[in-house]
């Protein structure tokens, strides 16, 4: 079963990490297979939310509705049965007309568990006219920024997912302990995005996390997106950016399973095949 971590608990968790030379690995996970292995293989941080739950039908990220935070609460419940001692970050979106009234939305999670909270699905999927920042609107980024401060004050981690050095810089100032730091979305897979040089994406990840430092030199920054989709991509992000670990989504939780079946059920079936056509039941 799973456990609550308090704020300054997981902070100090993962300044150990790092102060170990390793980096912070959070996994992006839909499903409680995939919450577990990640435990197993040393995961720091499991976001958990419905953009996992496109991956996990086949699909590439996408953002599914999520109305009061539904789908995100029955998710959290198969990964509480089988998560032991890993935080927990509900990814909540801040956006959701039947989440506007944000006290009551993290109060319910508080209730199941959580610890802490993402601003994952978030505004800055979609174009700049969605993002804006006054308060005559009901949608904008300073939504998810307040998701995160009102997080703060329930003594969760916060966790902002960024696009941007300026967003990165609104989020410390709501109170986030860490920030993704995104290129755009993962390539690679049978439903990845477009390609993306891995200079080009580094470049971008790393101006975020300047960003983000300067404002807060305690910050933990995670670099996500683009071409860093396996292990060894990661190297070029650590040399060139002064991120502290990596994200992953698409990379941990579907490319990996696509390759494993499409391999596990290709093995399967050759030696059944080679049998049968070498005693000439195939033609």
């Amino acid at each position: 079963m799973g456990r609550i971590f308090m704020r300054g608990e997981t902070i100090a968790r993962l300044r150990a990490t790092t102060g170990a030379g390793s980096p912070i690995v959070a996994v992006g996970a839909s499903n409680g297979i995939v919450g577990k292995c990640s435990e197993f293989s040393g995961a720091d941080l499991i976001v958990f939310g419905t953009l996992g739950r496109s991956r996990w039908m086949g699909f590439p990220t996408r953002v599914i509705g999520d109305f009061s935070g539904n789908l995100t609460m029955e998710i959290q419940r198969d990964l509480w049965m089988v998560v032991q001692n890993t935080p927990l970050i509900a990814g909540l979106d801040a956006n959701d007309i039947e989440s506007l009234d944000r006290d009551r939305l993290l109060d319910r999670f508080v209730q199941s568990g959580v610890s802490g909270v993402c601003n994952l699905p978030t505004i800055q999927f979609y174009c700049d006219q969605f993002r804006g920042r006054s308060k005559s609107y009901l949608h904008g980024f300073e939504n998810e920024c307040e998701l995160i401060a009102k997080g703060r004050q329930r003594n969760l981690l916060g966790v902002g997912f960024v696009f941007y050095p300026a967003d990165a810089e609104a989020m410390v100032d709501a109170g986030a302990d860490v920030i993704i730091a995104t290129c755009g979305p993962t390539q690679g897979g049978s439903e990845g995005y477009p390609p993306m040089d891995m200079e080009t994406a580094a470049l971008k990840i790393g101006r975020i996390a300047d960003a983000a430092k300067a404002k807060n030199p305690q910050v933990f920054v995670l670099g996500h997106g683009g071409p860093f989709n396996t292990p060894e991509s990661t190297r070029l992000l650590y040399d060139r950016t002064g991120v502290d670990g990596y994200f992953g989504g698409s990379s941990i939780e579907r490319i990996p399973v696509e390759q494993a079946v499409r391999d596990v059920v290709s093995r399967y079936k050759a030696p059944v095949m080679s049998k049968l056509k070498a005693e000439g039941g195939v033609r």
